[in-house]
């Protein structure tokens, strides 16, 4: 019993002091965090002040830093650093704005710079840097009549340096050799010069100008033998380059055949006249397109023709639309292609396409077929390969291209397998620089009817530009 009593004592007190712990220890905690929070307060009020004391070097840091990052190729932290002093830099301070355009400007975003530049020329128009630094972007980018009204109006400034001044003229000299207004960019070279010999980028400009021939004639003549005929063909184009985006050719050509009849002794000799017209338009990332006209005689036959209509546009940096029309006759044999495909650019080296063509006319009923195609290229050596088929038809046809540098050589070959009528063909063919303008063209043909070799002779003559206005 008393046992008992004790144990019952002990609970009555241990009921007595609990609560009174409980609240021991709830003050305790509430003290705390309470000095917890204090601490952090008065650290982040530390942080606030050394943040606001320093404000004005971090900028100068900033640029610097940024500055620096852009001239070792890191260009996602020079973008980084210079946004961030451009958002703490005061109003009338541009100099992080300029630096940022100038940065996406080398990595190749020209279109971001491009906005950053008006952005800061609305609010200073005659920045001089600005305006030069917009000309530029503008002249890569093809727009040729804002650039030049950029580079004039620097020009005009009276603030702008020497290195500007000449950095415009430069400009403006590019501007004329790819619009094809040599004798005018000859003379701003030339006075360029004439104040500093030794201006390295005007000599190299000089030397570009010297070497771009607006027009030009090709004269070419070769003879090809087989086993079933001998032809000979002269052919003569003249090239003028309107402007650096559009070129334009005129050409004709005269093919002469003699071919020998397994059936008789009789030795047949056809000629056969070409003449065409053709121009070509491209610029980078934006529009591109051709036509042709083509006149064919041939005595012993109807006289034919040929017209080609094709373009294509940029979707996307990566995509390209392409739309063409084909017209193929003599008249009552006419026969007319529709055709529209994508083109898709993996990288600078990598791309691929795919094109519908729609025939209907002409000696054969209407025929839909699909062509894929997939090309590599690297400098001087390219490959294509071609994969077409023909609805209703029960094989494919497949080409292989290739173009590779052997020396100071130009090697072309192509393969190509037919499926459906289970029969290959292949060429390949060399071209052997003899001298200045003059070529000699080697190739070896291979099909299932016959064999045969063919040899030419191509010279290349830039005619006085004084022929032309």
């Amino acid at each position: 019993m008393v046992a008992c009593a004790s144990s019952d004592g002990h609970r009555n007190n241990v009921r007595t002091y609990l609560p009174v712990c409980r609240l021991i220890a709830q003050s305790r905690l509430r003290v705390f965090v309470s000095l917890l929070a204090q601490l952090l307060a008065v650290g982040c009020l530390v942080v606030s002040a050394v943040v606001s004391a320093s404000s004005a070097l971090t900028l100068e840091e900033a640029l610097r830093a940024g500055i620096e990052a852009r001239g070792n190729g890191d260009f996602a932290r020079a973008i980084a650093l210079l946004s961030g002093a451009r958002s703490n830099a005061p109003e009338d301070d541009f100099r992080a704005t300029l630096e940022l355009a100038v940065t996406f400007e080398w990595s190749g975003a020209l279109l971001k710079a491009e906005d950053i530049y008006r952005e800061l020329l609305k609010r200073q128009p005659n920045n001089a840097a600005a305006n030069l630094s917009l000309a530029r972007v503008l002249r890569w980018r093809w727009q040729f009549e804002e650039a030049l009204y950029r580079y004039e109006k620097l020009l005009a400034l009276g603030d702008a340096s020497d290195g500007m001044r000449t950095e415009a003229e430069l400009g403006v000299a590019q501007i004329e050799r790819a619009e094809m207004r040599l004798m005018s960019a000859q003379r701003r070279l030339q006075r360029i010069l004439s104040i500093d010999p030794l201006q390295a980028d005007a000599q190299r400009e000089l030397e570009l100008l010297a070497a771009t021939e607006q027009h030009r004639l090709n004269l070419e003549i070769a003879r090809r033998t087989s086993s079933v005929h001998d032809t000979t063909t002269f052919s003569a184009q003249w090239t003028l380059l309107q402007s650096a985006r559009t070129t334009l050719r005129i050409g004709a050509a005269r093919t002469a055949t003699t071919q020998q009849p397994i059936a008789t002794d009789t030795i047949v000799n056809e000629i056969a006249n070409i003449v065409y017209a053709e121009q070509s338009a491209f610029t980078p990332g934006s529009l591109a397109w051709r036509w042709r006209a083509e006149l064919r005689d041939r005595p012993s036959q109807q006289s034919g023709y040929l017209v080609i209509a094709e373009a294509s546009d940029a979707v996307s940096p990566a995509i390209r639309a392409n739309v063409a029309l084909r017209i193929d006759g003599p008249t009552e044999l006419t026969r007319r292609t529709i055709s529209g495909g994508l083109g898709y650019a993996f990288s600078r080296s990598l791309d691929s396409g795919l094109t519908l063509f729609v025939s209907d006319g002409g000696s054969k009923t209407s025929e839909t077929t699909l062509v894929a195609r997939l090309g590599w290229s690297q400098e001087r050596v390219s490959a294509q390969a071609f994969s077409s088929r023909t609805l209703g038809q029960s094989g494919s046809k497949h080409t292989v291209l290739v173009n590779v540098p052997v020396g100071q050589y130009q090697l072309r070959s192509q393969f190509q397998r037919d499926a459906a009528a289970k029969t290959n063909a292949w060429f390949v063919a060399l071209n052997v620089p003899l001298a200045r303008g003059f070529q000699m063209n080697l190739q070896r043909d291979s099909n299932v009817s016959e064999h045969s070799w063919t040899l030419g002779v191509a010279a290349a003559v830039a005619l006085p530009r004084a022929w032309l206005p």
